[in-house]
């Protein structure tokens, strides 16, 4: 029921984005496409300076989390 609500608010709201239903064969790439995207987006909030607070307690500090998550990632970008 969530599912559908969140599908069809989705689509009104952002027609560009296009939402798949995830088989579980396909759960290990979807979580995987999914830490990427949100690494990235802490990337963007840690160069603007607006952490929050509780990314900030999870990741210890901006250096930590460059050394030991950000920058892992790096070896994986296709830019």
């Amino acid at each position: 029921e969530i599912s559908r609500i969140l599908a069809s608010v989705f689509t009104v709201l952002l027609p560009e984005v296009e939402i798949k239903k995830v088989t579980p064969s396909d759960y290990r790439l979807f979580q995987t496409a999914d830490m990427f995207c949100s690494m990235e987006l802490i990337r963007l909030k840690m160069d603007a300076a607006a952490l929050s607070p509780s990314e900030l307690e999870f990741f210890g500090n901006v250096r930590d989390m460059k050394k030991n998550y950000l920058n892992p990632l790096e070896k994986f970008r296709w830019d």
